[in-house]
């Protein structure tokens, strides 16, 4: 369904874009054969837009800097709510860099020289008279502490700051509050996320990553000290903290417009995240893959099955494609030392265009195989290698065109780049691996070849600065390469989806219910009020209840230890109701600060950390009584943390359910 102006929906499809062409060689097939297979269809969440005043954007002049010498042009701002006679605005991009305030010490929204300049300097020179006329005076509340609050104990218990007095404004910025509300839909990644125009980049200087800037767009409400404002950074939860208000950051301004003025046009819509794709997929060569013989094993005794490969793009009679699986489990590199030349060295690279190629495909088939080379690239050991099979590249798996959302953030889930294993693939395995799929290798090599870059089980992009060691073992194998589509060599067996919906969902679901508590009774279960939990429920069905119930002389297993804990209880049937936790976040010293909600007649609450989300991993087990607990000697890396509560009935403990499973990346 299309969106039209002034409506919410998901919709969209994309053009084929941005990835430079390998260079080919040989293999071409001469005889002409229908092409049946197309690019990844993407629809996308959207969010509609229009166009409103002017402001400084770009460089129009050309002489070199974009600045108050340019052309003022059209400011594009997204609808984050709308009635018959008002629009909510958000601009589309940051449109400038400012302090929220000149000097240091204490400051509220009421008295900052942000909100004067907006006010006033941006008021009169993005807006006509006729354009002012049209902005609604809004009558703000600052002070986000109030018992009614959503962010309310967490703004006591991080002692963030009287926000000030209430003050009456046409143009501001979001508060806390504002950034959660659901019905504006801008929290997570893909609401929060904002373009930064080249004025906004230049008009201060180049500051990002000084000392004199704090990357991110202010809100209004004040931060953990009375000299911090709050900030929206890369993930939105660490805004609380906010930053020195005489900091530069980014500025979007927010603001009503009356509906009924006619100053504003039709600016199209904007994409915030890629929810679907639709992959053809084709059949090509035969591997091992399914235990055919029965016997209990799946090896090469077994007969061969086509591969089935996901068609990124198609382009004349040329199809890059995508294993749809894994197909093995190998090293990138089989010794522990950085790679001199490269991909080229690599003994994957020798076992994929050798050994994988001359049992996988006909010689026919290796006919319609297009061999091509891997480009140099600029920095780096990594020079051109001429390819049959080859691994995909960053390039490729953050590639919207080829179907994959195009959020690089470490952080971020995304059923599109997920991988499956085959059989045969897992039989090398001496773990099950991760629910959601498995680590797979990219070409891309860092840290002067010694490190490869990786796609994880949930679909996240490893580090890019950091990958892992290319002779770390267990990491899954998925190819790619070039198909000549006029052999007949090949065959079109169907499509394949990943719906990033599911994800979205159940992301916020479970954000909800370690945030929204507060519009919860203590015999409410999880999840909110019903408009929050109806979006969830198509994603996230099977989840939870969020209660464990334990009748007398039954086992609780522990998980983290597999040791059976006898709960003798009354005939009644005990109820713990599930933990929320609020926050996790990284102290000094490889530390981590967990904070939950207390649970009624818990007599305590037991904390797992792990480093897979399996809990299979590292994972330890911390028994407190408080519901603020800080873990120390930890390491560098990703953890898993979840916690639930248990009663004591004569000397007997009775488990809850587990928490939503929270993740911190600790990095000090």
């Amino acid at each position: 369904m299309r969106s039209t102006l002034l409506a919410w929906t998901v919709a969209g499809s994309l053009l084929l874009g941005g990835v430079a062409s390998p260079v080919f060689s040989g293999g071409k097939v001469a005889d002409a054969k229908a092409i049946e297979v197309s690019d990844p269809v993407v629809t996308y969440n959207t969010k509609s837009c229009v166009y409103f005043g002017n402001y400084y954007q770009r460089d129009t002049n050309q002489d070199g800097v974009a600045d108050e010498k340019d052309t003022r042009e059209p400011i594009k701002w997204q609808i984050l709510s709308q009635t018959e006679d008002d629009l909510f605005l958000m601009a589309d991009s940051c449109l400038v860099q400012r302090r929220y305030h000149e000097s240091d010490g204490d400051i509220t929204w009421e008295n900052c020289d942000l909100r004067e300049w907006l006010n006033k300097d941006f008021l009169e020179t993005a807006f006509t008279e006729e354009e002012q006329q049209a902005i609604v005076t809004t009558h703000l509340v600052n002070d986000e502490r109030e018992p009614d609050s959503p962010w309310y104990e967490s703004f006591v218990e991080e002692n963030i700051y009287n926000g000030g007095n209430e003050t009456d404004d046409k143009i501001y910025l979001l508060s806390a509050n504002e950034l959660e509300n659901r019905d504006y839909d801008i929290y997570l990644e893909h609401g929060i996320e904002a373009p930064v125009t080249d004025y906004a980049g230049t008009k201060h200087g180049t500051y990002a990553g000084t000392s004199e800037t704090t990357e991110g767009w202010w809100l209004r409400s004040s931060g953990k000290e009375a000299s911090k404002a709050a900030l929206v950074y890369d993930r939105a939860e660490e805004s609380l903290q906010g930053d020195y208000a005489n900091k530069l950051a980014y500025v979007r301004p927010v603001l009503h417009l009356n509906r009924k003025a006619d100053v504003f046009r039709d600016a199209g819509e904007v994409k915030l995240w890629l929810e679907k794709t639709s992959w053809d997929t084709i059949a090509m060569g035969e591997y091992y893959q399914e235990d055919t013989s029965k016997d209990g094993v799946v090896d090469e005794s077994d007969e061969k099955q086509p591969l089935t490969w996901r068609v990124l793009s198609v382009e004349g009679d040329t199809a890059y494609v995508m294993a749809d699986q894994a197909i093995a489990f190998k090293k990138y590199h089989d010794y522990s030392q950085a790679l001199k030349k490269g991909w080229e060295t690599a003994t994957l690279r020798t076992w994929l265009n050798g050994d994988f190629y001359n049992q996988a495909f006909s010689e026919e088939e290796k006919q319609a195989i297009i061999s091509y080379e891997t480009p140099q690239r600029e920095g780096t050991d990594m020079s051109e290698t001429e390819n049959r099979i080859c691994l995909p590249m960053y390039e490729d798996i953050t590639n919207e065109a080829y179907g994959f959302s195009g959020n690089d953030n470490q952080f971020f889930q995304t059923l599109t780049r997920q991988c499956q294993a085959t059989q045969y693939a897992k039989q090398e395995l001496t773990f099950n691996g991760d629910e959601t799929g498995y680590n797979y290798w990219l070409l891309n090599l860092v840290n002067n070849n010694a490190n490869a870059l990786v796609i994880l089980s949930d679909g996240e992009v490893e580090r890019t600065n950091i990958g892992m060691k290319t002779d770390t073992p267990y990491v899954a194998v998925r190819p790619v390469m070039y198909v000549d589509l006029s052999s007949d060599c090949w065959k079109k067996v169907g499509t394949t989806e990943a719906d990033d919906s599911a994800v979205y969902y159940a992301r916020l679901k479970e954000y909800d219910e370690q945030k929204d508590w507060w519009k919860k009774s203590d015999t409410d279960e999880p999840g909110g009020d019903e408009k929050q939990k109806e979006p969830v429920q198509q994603a996230a069905s099977n989840t939870e209840t969020g209660t464990n119930s334990v009748t007398a002389n039954t086992t609780q297993t522990t998980e983290s230890s597999g040791n059976t804990e006898k709960s003798k209880t009354d005939s009644t049937a005990v109820q713990m109701k599930r933990v929320s936790i609020r926050s996790v976040r990284n102290k000094k010293s490889k530390k981590m600060v967990v904070v939950f909600k207390a649970i009624n007649h818990a007599s305590g609450y037991q904390i797992q950390y792990a480093l897979n989300k399996k809990f299979t991993r590292g994972s330890k087990t911390k028994t407190v009584k408080k519901t603020k607990c800080t873990i120390g000697k930890l390491k560098k890396k990703t953890y898993y943390i979840r916690v639930r509560a248990y009663a004591k009935t004569e000397g007997a403990k009775t488990y809850g359910s587990w928490s939503a499973v929270k993740k911190i990346k600790i990095k000090k």
